[in-house]
């Protein structure tokens, strides 16, 4: 496998570079990912197309490789759905295991991160840094950026371009295709460590003897709406998330949006999938309105575990209290899920209530 993804065994969620399924195509003819309408073409530039495959499910999450004739240069294109996070939280997780993984690449030593404009807009949407590489005196660059409801990342690696040739070489990539997007983009600037930590606390206390149909249908119910216009209704801006400080690991990296003190996300791996825990305000309303309809009073907080993924999110048992990163990692390995709502292609809409 060419691939140079990271998909690390330290976690066992949902690792998609354990189960890649090859794309048959005509090495002469483009080949078109219809969510996006990227045509990757047979030749980019002086490196050719030789493998293209998908990993958790058809379209939403995708690759293409293109090698040099002498197999010194390597471009990959990946396309993964824009499930959660932004450009900057995905950009900062791809960064990592290149800075992080010293037996794959030596001691790295970046450039710095930097903004830049897609060819067909006019936004600085995207973020890209080159790389000196220690070991074997390869240099690499990587770029992410936002298109039609999906995240494009370039990864180029060679052996024999200094700094400025794969910076070269990644922007002809890149300029190969026009990012003029169907939705609206934003510019994208280098995250940042949130100023301040998340209160200091001991495990959660997991609410258990809850109902679970009535937990699914909520949490069915929260996973098809989140995100969406309801009634009418303009959605808010976008948040901006930050990097909890001392949290990110091969295995995870912890992200707050717009600094949130009771919500925050778990980018798992470097492709789009995400834990995302927080307060749930949906099921707290119910249960205290049912609660008040029998004469009785439910002020008990919950927090909700979601794992959304490129085509499912997956929703788990409350919590009493803002569970810590490793819980809500283990309730999502080790747990039934309260229901799965279907968020792509014939799933989509459908939830699956679990009872026991």
């Amino acid at each position: 496998m060419r691939f140079p993804i990271i998909f690390l065994a330290a976690i066992a969620i949902a690792s998609p570079g354990s189960a890649a399924t090859e794309i048959k195509f005509d090495p002469n003819k483009r080949w078109e990912h219809k969510p996006t309408g990227i045509v990757l073409p047979p030749t980019l530039g002086a490196v050719k197309r030789n493998r293209l495959a998908w990993f958790s499910a058809p379209e939403v999450d995708v690759a293409g490789e293109y090698w040099s004739g002498d197999d010194n240069d390597t471009v990959t294109i990946y396309l993964y759905r824009n499930v959660s996070g932004d450009v900057p939280m995905w950009f900062d997780r791809a960064r990592f295991y290149i800075l992080n993984l010293p037996e794959k690449y030596g001691a790295v030593t970046p450039t710095g991160v930097r903004p830049f404009t897609p060819r067909g807009t006019t936004v600085t949407s995207g973020l890209m840094e080159t790389y000196q590489l220690g070991k074997n005196g390869r240099s690499s660059a990587l770029a992410v950026l936002p298109f039609n409801g999906f995240y494009a990342k370039f990864r180029v690696t060679s052996k024999t371009r200094d700094l400025a040739g794969v910076e070269a070489l990644l922007l002809e990539a890149v300029n190969s295709f026009d990012w003029s997007s169907k939705t609206k983009q934003r510019p994208a600037i280098t995250i940042a460590d949130c100023a301040t930590r998340l209160a200091a606390r001991g495990p959660a206390k997991l609410l258990e003897g809850e109902d679970r149909m009535m937990a699914g249908l909520l949490g069915g119910l929260f996973a098809q709406v989140g995100g969406k216009e309801i009634k009418g209704k303009s959605l808010p801006p976008p948040p901006t998330f930050c990097r909890e400080p001392g949290q990110s690991s091969l295995s995870y990296g912890l992200y707050r949006a717009d600094s949130a003190v009771e919500h925050f996300t778990l980018a798992v791996h470097d492709g789009g999938r995400a834990i995302n825990v927080g307060r749930n305000g949906l099921t707290e309303l119910v249960k205290r309105e049912i609660a008040e309809s029998d004469g009785k009073k439910d002020d008990q907080p919950r927090y909700t575990v979601n794992f959304v993924q490129l085509d499912k999110v997956e929703t788990y048992s409350d919590f009493a209290a803002l569970p810590l990163p490793d819980q809500a990692v283990e309730q999502v390995e080790k747990t039934r899920s309260v229901s799965t709502a279907g968020t792509w292609g014939k799933e989509d809409k459908k939830v699956t209530i679990s009872t026991n």
